[in-house]
């Protein structure tokens, strides 16, 4: 069994039903009529790229549902500082971290979804 045919086994069929948000591997590649993968290595190299994109897709959902955590995380820790300047400047710490990866990821999905769809 050649790689194109082993990854068309793993492909889910039509409508897609994300898990939590979270987008399938194989969302930009081209499906044919009764929503099977056209996956082709060969004819089309782009192919592979498709597939990595998904992957991108997927890892940046998920750094954004651990970013949100992690906001929560430095949320609680802020509450529970009691007001002690070391542990209330390492949860705003924490805190803005978590904001700073939550707005990278959140300009991320639009530029790799972009690129998913335009190759």
């Amino acid at each position: 069994m050649n790689l194109p045919t082993a990854l068309t086994r793993f492909a889910a069929d039509c409508p897609e039903q994300p898990f939590f948000g979270i987008p399938s591997w194989h969302k930009y590649l081209p499906k044919n009529d009764d929503c099977s993968i056209a996956l082709d290595f060969n004819e089309n190299p782009n192919d592979f790229w498709l597939i990595i994109f998904g992957i991108i897709d997927i890892l940046l959902y998920l750094a954004g549902i651990i970013a949100v955590v992690y906001l929560i995380y430095g949320g609680v820790q802020y509450m529970i500082s009691q007001g002690e300047p070391d542990k209330t400047n390492a949860a705003k710490t924490i805190i803005l971290n978590a904001v700073i990866g939550l707005v990278i990821v959140l300009v991320a999905i639009p530029v790799v979804g972009f690129i998913g769809r335009s190759l």
